[in-house]
């Protein structure tokens, strides 16, 4: 299911645009408070913290190519200027 499709069980997927831990976790009980149908056992959990983890772990490993991509632009924009 891609984030702009709405969630079959209401869920707000703002969360999963942050990598902040409490963010998930409240996003969780809220989930389930308002779906109790929804298991709450080892294996759901699995699931949904793996998921956080990997979010930071994205988050992470987007940063050196975000460093590099400034320092390339500001190469560029210095390589110009001495045109």
């Amino acid at each position: 299911m891609s984030l702009e499709q709405p969630c079959p069980y209401g869920l707000d997927h703002s969360f999963a645009q942050s990598f902040d831990a409490a963010v998930w976790a409240k996003a969780f009980v809220a989930h389930v408070k308002a779906n109790p149908e929804i298991a709450t056992d080892e294996g759901t959990m699995i699931g949904w913290f793996a998921n956080a983890i990997m979010r930071g772990y994205d988050e992470y490993a987007r940063q050196p190519h975000i460093v590099m991509i400034e320092r390339a632009r500001r190469m560029i924009e210095e390589t110009r200027g001495r045109m």
